[in-house]
């Protein structure tokens, strides 16, 4: 019974990947890229290291905006499955390379007893990455015992520079979102709640309008002196560009 309940789920999974991918606009080339998940995700149990909290005040009140090409890596569960779009049209207007991964309904437990962003951090290599975590676990009663988890994953960036996109709620948090800023800083944390977003039919995910506007309030953030290391975000896109790359994993069973 129990693999039969998986292959149901495989297959429904499959089904909502080819709806979604018939709703995208036509202008959009989706590459689908193959995840390797048995590498991937082959070690759950990862030993979760305790670093030292992030602090705003490690980095400049105003550092330089770094105007040189990033390969960005953007990472985070299905709320910034519409983001993706407007940040890949930001990425192209500026010159840079964006590879999107969107692991649905993820966490940051997941992600940190994982390998998962390690191994895509060695595929990609990049200079940026963006994390937008934690929508899944807006209501934990405990969100304070989240904060190893978020240390792990700051550390298995390896010192590139990062900003963590505070997810968008629908309602109020049980505090999973001042866990993060307490953990990344003030300076590589992008409070998403102030933002009155339109979202789809669930009344939870952005829709492309909002994720739209949720995207330019990032690149105008990321482009000014807030942030630990600003990057060339300041070119507004002019139309939508061809190609989009994504990279989905599926909920783990």
């Amino acid at each position: 019974m129990r693999e039969y309940l998986k292959l149901s789920g495989l297959l429904v999974s499959a089904v909502l990947c080819v709806a979604a991918y018939a709703y995208w606009p036509e202008t959009w080339t989706l590459t689908l890229a193959k995840a390797d998940l048995p590498f991937v995700l082959e070690q759950d149990s990862l030993p979760i290291p305790e670093p030292e909290t992030v602090s705003a005040e490690e980095t400049p009140a105003k550092p330089e905006k770094d105007t040189t090409s990033q390969r960005i890596l953007l990472i985070g569960d299905s709320m910034i499955e519409e983001l993706t779009f407007g940040f890949s049209n930001y990425a192209h207007a500026n010159g840079h390379r964006l590879e999107t991964v969107i692991w649905y309904g993820s966490s940051t437990e997941q992600w940190a007893r994982t390998d998962t962003l390690s191994s895509f951090v060695s595929q990609f290599q990049p200079t940026f990455i963006v994390v937008c975590l934690g929508s899944n676990e807006l209501f934990l009663k405990h969100p304070e015992r989240r904060a190893p988890y978020i240390r792990s994953l700051v550390h298995a960036m390896n010192d590139i520079p990062f900003v963590w996109l505070c997810p968008p709620r629908w309602k109020m948090d049980s505090g999973i979102c001042n866990v993060i800023l307490q953990e990344v800083g003030e300076q590589r944390f992008f409070d998403s709640t102030r933002l009155q977003l339109s979202r789809k039919k669930d009344l939870r995910h952005p829709n492309r309008k909002g994720a739209d506007l949720w995207m330019e309030a990032v690149a105008k953030w990321l482009s000014g002196t807030e942030t630990a290391h600003p990057i060339a975000l300041d070119s507004i896109p002019s139309k939508n560009v061809k190609r989009c790359t994504l990279h989905l994993l599926q909920p783990m069973p």
